[in-house]
């Protein structure tokens, strides 16, 4: 079977994949670069998403309000984001607009101003913003439960900062950071939606092709190798109605060959509004309204995590009740009924999906980064479907030990969760 993706390199190395979607009005398209904030040292905390705020204040041809009338002409959309591993810059534009992106990005990522007087003005926005987290106990505890799983290492820290880091980093330091991580070796580009390949290939060439790396002294641009997760139970007092959790067992990096079974083991998990979590916590006793499980997944490393929100009195209860659906899992596995109907919604939900071009846009940069290959969709499905139920068993097993859990807990009162192995 062809691939529905074509892929390509500029002379300067810069890495480049396009799926053409002959029935999108749309196209989507995005340069990632392969540094977040893991890649941080201490004294940079919060300077990878600083970075990606300055790049919107203006650039060596465009102004701040250029950048935001450009795109609003365009009828499109202009954003970016800052992960513990990447950044990247996108924009969803009708096909006929592809050229008019293409530049948009290129002058971004490639000639921001970086000027004294925006790094003062940004800092308070990203201030703010890192207060508006503070403010939501949801957010905040996931920060706090992430200091609490990595301690020191900077995977432990929050991705925007805070308001003291935030508040020392210098234009010196923000322009070290451009030059040594956004060259063209350390990023992608890639598109999807209504487009042709060989038009857009050249105006790459002509936009980011003549992009050279500008290194600083001293820095080589690699992150620290993640340190095992730590156990245990940390109580954090704040004035709150709700006690707000976080479980965390061990998880897989995003290459694991067990990949598959632990997307599926999620989705039984609290993955969804029929998973075991949200069926026991929420409709059976009605004991939270948020109950769900995630996975984290980084590139050597990861966590499977539950996050609950319940009355104080009820915290013990709840944390207990999470323990047990881990350890029924571990202990007894799945049926296959269970598995089929979690497969289906996987399905569905993929596919549903990928009927829009920034999911496929997004699928194709993150499998190139972090598995240096595309995986088809239908082996992807493939693989989903061969999973079987001992298989799920066994990885559950293998994660869900109690020994190895660490519980965060955020509110007005300790709820005498204990940690028990």
């Amino acid at each position: 079977m062809a691939r529905p993706y074509r892929y390509g390199r500029l002379a300067n190395g810069l890495r480049v994949l396009a799926e053409p979607m002959s029935e999108s009005q749309s196209v989507a398209i995005g340069v990632w670069c392969q540094v977040g904030s893991r890649h941080e040292l201490s004294e940079e905390a919060g300077l990878a998403h600083f970075l990606e705020h300055l790049c919107f204040k203006g650039t060596a041809h465009r102004s701040a309000r250029d950048i935001s009338e450009e795109i609003d002409r365009l009828g499109g959309e202009l954003n970016a984001f800052t992960t513990r591993e990447h950044t990247a810059f996108y924009a969803s534009v009708l096909g006929e607009h592809l050229p008019h992106a293409v530049d948009l990005l290129a002058d971004l990522v490639l000639h921001p101003g970086l000027t004294a007087r925006d790094v003062e003005k940004e800092r308070q926005v990203v201030i703010e913003e890192i207060r508006m987290v503070d403010d939501n106990p949801e957010e905040m505890v996931h920060d706090l439960h992430a200091r609490q799983l990595w301690g020191r290492h900077p995977l432990g820290r929050p991705v925007q900062g805070t308001a003291h880091s935030v508040g020392r980093l210098s234009r010196r330091q923000v322009v070290g950071f451009w030059r040594n991580h956004y060259r063209p070796s350390n990023m992608i580009v890639a598109a999807a939606g209504r487009l042709q390949w060989r038009p857009l290939l050249r105006q790459l060439d002509r936009t980011f092709g003549r992009w050279r790396p500008r290194f600083s002294a001293g820095r080589s641009g690699g992150a620290p190798p993640a340190p095992p997760a730590r156990q245990g139970v940390r109580f954090i007092r704040r004035s709150l109605t709700q006690l707000h959790c976080c479980l965390s067992a061990p998880g897989l990096p995003q290459h694991h060959p067990d990949r598959f079974a632990g997307y599926l083991l999620n989705t039984i998990l609290g993955g969804s509004v029929s998973s075991r979590l949200f069926q026991e916590v929420r409709e059976r006793r009605g004991l939270a309204y948020t109950v769900y499980s995630s996975q984290h997944s980084f590139a050597d490393t990861g966590t499977t995590s539950v996050y609950a929100a319940c009355q104080p009195s009820a915290g013990a209860k709840v944390v207990k009740l999470i323990e047990r659906e881990l350890h029924a899992l571990a202990r007894t596995g799945v049926g296959r009924r269970e598995l089929g109907q979690a497969k289906e919604q996987l399905r569905g939900t993929v596919l549903l999906g990928l009927e829009h071009p920034h999911a496929r846009m997004s699928r194709l940069a993150r499998e190139l980064l972090y598995l240096d290959r595309v995986t088809p969709i239908e082996e992807g499905l493939r693989a989903v479907e061969a999973v079987t139920p001992s298989q799920v068993r066994r990885l559950a097993a293998s994660l869900f030990v109690p020994s190895t859990y660490s519980v965060t807990l955020l509110g007005p009162s300790a709820p005498g969760v204990s940690h028990r192995s």
